[in-house]
């Protein structure tokens, strides 16, 4: 076994993941997000200090990294409203955020530009 992780996916050549608990007697999430990497078999913590606070605490549906640009797009839901979905740069910043248009988005596919 590599790591716990309830969703993953690939960026920039590694497997980026996320180890969600949910606490169900008080419905509080807890998230954290790291990489592995097969050519060292190494897992290392992903700085997340200048994410959004709610990539913390709310459920992970999908992740995903561009391979065209090596953008990574997280999505979380609530499992009742429309997802959001972040984008950040190869760097881990922010780039933008915007609304899925759908309820649980749980893929994201980027397109060749």
């Amino acid at each position: 076994p590599i790591a716990e992780g309830s969703k993953m996916g690939i960026w920039k050549g590694e497997l980026v993941f996320c180890q969600s608990q949910t606490d169900w007697s008080t419905n509080t999430t807890s998230n954290e997000f790291y990489t592995y990497n097969p050519e060292n078999k190494k897992t290392t913590p992903v700085d997340t200090s200048k994410w959004p606070s709610e990539l913390s605490n709310t459920a992970i549906y999908a992740i995903q990294g561009d391979p065209q640009n090596d953008d990574l797009y997280i999505a979380t839901t609530d499992y009742t409203t429309t997802s959001s979905v972040y984008r950040f740069g190869k760097d881990g910043v922010l780039i933008d955020s915007f609304d899925s248009e759908g309820i649980t988005c749980n893929k994201i596919l980027p397109l060749k530009q």
